[in-house]
């Protein structure tokens, strides 16, 4: 299957002036959206309007050659690209050219980081000079971190960039055998976390400073590495996000332990749930569809609204795509929860995130994880082709789907499976039908039995109940027998992007309660799916709003209780 110019990106045709109000980051809340690393110049008319209107934006790219793909989309981003502590005679782009300033860093030998043998601290593998970033409190040691903010923010403006990706900010790039002549602060976990990792957080700071005291909202984004040394107390969070570089692992031959997978995608999660923008870049082949569907889901156990996946397989300038971007799972049930722990599924052994339209499931570990059920029908996505975008914007690639009921998930895999209906499906029987002789009451409000009639189309497209106007909102079910629980499902009004907090309870007999969950914090939309693993005895459920982010009132459009 050949796709061309494949759903994408909606363009704004409302440009930015030059140097006037940054371009936004699109939404990615409910698809996947596409950061490029690098294209490649030259690219073909068909290239430009693919990769305008499939991906979300790119770095390191001349005015002149940006210009071009943003006559089809003017909204496409792009990030000016310059070494955040080291400097070389690497070309850079300063508007239209490839220029280099090193004839004037390389004449401020105050400027370099030197070691106790007063030689300058080289990375060899990218042939540039680390720079002497220390701070004394706020105070800068030397005059370079001032220069490269003043010229960064000149470069993006020349370039008419969104923000600069600031490459090789924390020590994965340059530490631990990377720098010969090396200094001492990069050989030694104590020497580094003493006297280094203070300054770079304070370099962070003044650079993050500087940005946002820039009427122009430009973005600093580091490069942060892995992610997955423990030790390292770098504040990954000091700019406006950044890229995780080798997401999921290294590439299709060097996979993470376990633990190191599990302390990325932790430290991820902390940097989604605190509004960062997040590029998950990663390195599988081109052939390797394990792990580039592993790379997939991964991402989309983390996605919130302004997270971006890059498969990054055949070469550093490349127009290539793939159909795992394709992937129609909607909006995730819940926003990215505060730990890794909260997405771990004991009952299957594997990490679960719900979707509006599926689940994505993840095994990192070392050995297989076999599903014997899976409690219902789901439709499995597998990913063929894909890669290079050949002259005329086509790319050969497809998604195919088969029904499972059961699944084995190899080492380090990831799995992506659609609901066989538009509404997530229960193995169970939705006990909470009125027309199964439940009944609803309400504490106050309108329209509760509208919960369990099984319609979510009547009235105006929506059927709803909602609580009285400053007054807390409960609505409860009562099932008329004790029945084993299963699965709770609650549909909040998300007709817009409004979200809400509340908590469900079960009893036995009306009079004692037990939490079932309680989500009074986070931000909550659309589809609740609450698997219960183990399963509970309840006769009795009663969900409690307790807070709305556009109204006074608890809105939910349908109640359901699964069991048996």
């Amino acid at each position: 299957l050949t796709n061309k110019n494949v759903a994408a990106t909606e363009v704004d045709n409302d440009s930015p002036p030059p140097g006037g109000p940054v371009r936004p980051w699109p939404d990615s809340s409910s698809r996947i959206q596409v950061f490029s690393d690098q294209l490649p110049e030259g690219m073909t008319e068909a290239q430009r309007r693919f990769a305008a209107t499939n991906m979300v934006g790119t770095q390191k790219m001349r005015l002149s050659e940006i210009r071009t793909i943003r006559a089809y989309n003017t909204n496409f981003l792009c990030l000016h690209y310059q070494l955040a502590v080291g400097c070389g005679a690497a070309n850079f782009i300063d508007g239209d050219d490839w220029v280099s300033d090193w004839a004037t860093v390389n004449s401020q030998e105050a400027w370099f980081l030197h070691n106790g043998s007063s030689e300058r601290v080289h990375q060899t593998s990218w042939n540039w000079d680390v720079m002497d970033v220390t701070y004394s409190g706020t105070t800068p040691n030397t005059g370079f971190p001032q220069y490269w903010i003043t010229t960064c923010l000149a470069r993006i403006t020349s370039a008419e960039d969104d923000g600069v990706f600031a490459d090789s900010f924390t020590i994965d790039g340059y530490t631990f055998g990377q720098c010969n002549p090396t200094h001492t602060w990069f050989e030694d976990n104590d020497e580094c976390t003493a006297n280094w990792i203070p300054s770079l957080d304070a370099y962070g700071e003044a650079i993050r400073d500087a940005f946002a005291a820039d009427a122009r909202g430009y973005k600093f984004l580091p490069n942060l590495g892995g992610l997955i040394t423990g030790w390292d107390t770098t504040d990954y969070g000091v700019g406006d996000g950044g890229m995780i570089e080798c997401f999921a692992f290294w590439n299709s031959w060097n996979l993470f332990d376990p633990l190191d997978w599990e302390l990325q995608v932790d430290r991820g999660l902390a940097l989604v749930r605190s509004n960062k923008i997040v590029i998950c870049q990663s390195y599988p082949e081109t052939w390797d569809y394990t792990n580039r569907m592993f790379a997939t889901a991964s991402y989309l156990l983390i996605k919130g609204s302004n997270t971006y996946l890059s498969l990054l397989t055949t070469g550093d300038q490349a127009l290539e795509y793939y159909p795992e971007y394709t992937v129609n799972l909607g909006r995730a049930q819940s926003n990215a929860p505060p730990s890794l722990d909260d997405l771990w599924f004991p009952g299957w052994g594997v990490y679960r995130r719900n979707f509006t339209n599926g689940i994505v499931l993840v095994n990192p570990d070392t050995v297989t994880v076999v599903i014997a059920s899976l409690g219902t029908n789901y439709l499995k996505v597998t990913a063929s082709g894909g890669g290079y975008v050949d002259d005329s914007g086509s790319y050969t690639g497809s998604l195919s789907y088969s029904s499972v009921t059961t699944l084995s998930l190899p080492p380090c895999s990831g799995a992506i499976l659609l609901w066989a209906t538009n509404a997530p499906p229960s193995s169970d029987t939705n006990l909470a039908l009125a027309s199964r002789g439940s009944t609803i009451t309400a504490n106050n409000g309108a329209y509760w039995s509208r919960l369990i009639d099984g319609s979510l189309t009547t009235g105006a497209g929506y059927t709803y109940w909602r609580n009285a106007a400053n007054a807390p909102g409960t609505v409860t079910i009562d099932l008329k027998s004790v029945f084993t629980i299963s699965e709770i499902k609650l549909l909040l009004w998300d007709i817009d992007d409004r979200y809400q907090q509340y908590r469900i309870e079960s009893s036995t007999d009306g009079t004692t309660w037990t939490t079932v969950i309680d989500r009074t914090g986070g931000e909550w939309r659309g589809w609740q799916n609450i698997v219960s693993d183990p399963v509970f005895n309840a006769r009795y459920i009663r969900a409690t709003g307790t807070y709305n982010n556009t109204a006074d009132r608890f809105q939910v459009v349908e109640f359901e209780v699964y069991g048996h």
